[in-house]
């Protein structure tokens, strides 16, 4: 169960690392010109993934239960 568990962690952080290396010159430039602070950033970005790490995660658990016979 370790494996699986990593593995998922591992494809979530690499599909992210994506997007927040687009996002981030859109951060400096929005945040040089004072359009809003960092914190509220950061929280919506995290608000924005939970719902579809918590999806894949179900998915992900559903699938591999099934294959180990819990």
């Amino acid at each position: 169960m370790y494996a699986p568990i990593l593995f998922l962690g591992f494809q979530h952080a690499s599909s992210v690392m994506a997007v927040i290396a687009v996002e981030r010159a859109v951060f400096y430039r929005e945040g040089a010109a004072g359009m809003y602070s960092t914190i509220p950033n950061a929280f919506g970005q995290v608000s924005i993934e939970m719902p579809y790490v918590f999806v894949q995660a179900v998915f992900y658990s559903v699938i591999v239960y099934a294959m180990i016979g819990f």
